[in-house]
């Protein structure tokens, strides 16, 4: 018996099999069967709206259609689930960083850099108060505004911040 058939269509955690199952089929170079398990999932979580599961499935969908190159939809995707992400959460949560990571690494692909420099900056700055300056996950948020500095032609400072997530990384 399957868990859709014990528990019913519509149960979370059929909800996360599905999101589980996106990984998957993505490894396995399936993006349509991805999206389309991510899309199911989003029609369950989202009769949940209080637990805001949906936030980390329409994030998963963003990523996916960014890798496709679908810039536009991606953007939408994420702001989506940024908005989720700060009704549920608040928007000082480790959901809205990683968001706000992904938005202005997408909107320095784009060009929009202004706006890419909002987003990465205020990623970086929740990333630090939720684990600190030399978190690991703050390394990521070094990494992203380091990319965008080096786009800019402010060299020096994108390698001081590559330096940075090297030294939290420990590869240097």
């Amino acid at each position: 018996e399957s868990l859709e058939q014990s528990l019913g269509p519509d149960h979370p955690i059929v909800g996360h099999s599905l999101f589980g199952l996106h990984h998957l089929q993505e490894i396995r170079g399936d993006p349509v069967a991805a999206e389309e398990s991510l899309w199911r999932s989003i029609a369950i979580f989202e009769q949940y709206p209080e637990v805001g599961l949906s936030t980390h499935t329409y994030g998963a969908l963003g990523y996916l259609r960014h890798l496709q190159g679908d810039l536009i939809s991606a953007r939408q995707l994420y702001e989506k689930a940024l908005g989720n992400a700060e009704r549920t959460f608040g928007p000082g949560c480790i959901e809205a960083a990683a968001l706000l990571n992904h938005l202005g690494r997408l909107e320095t692909e784009l060009g929009e850099i202004e706006d890419a420099r909002r987003h990465l900056q205020l990623g970086l700055e929740i990333a630090v108060s939720l684990y600190g300056a030399d978190g690991e996950h703050t390394a990521d948020h070094y990494i992203a505004l380091s990319a965008l500095h080096g786009m800019s032609g402010e060299l020096e400072k994108a390698e001081e911040l590559a330096r940075r997530a090297c030294e939290i990384h420990e590869c240097m």
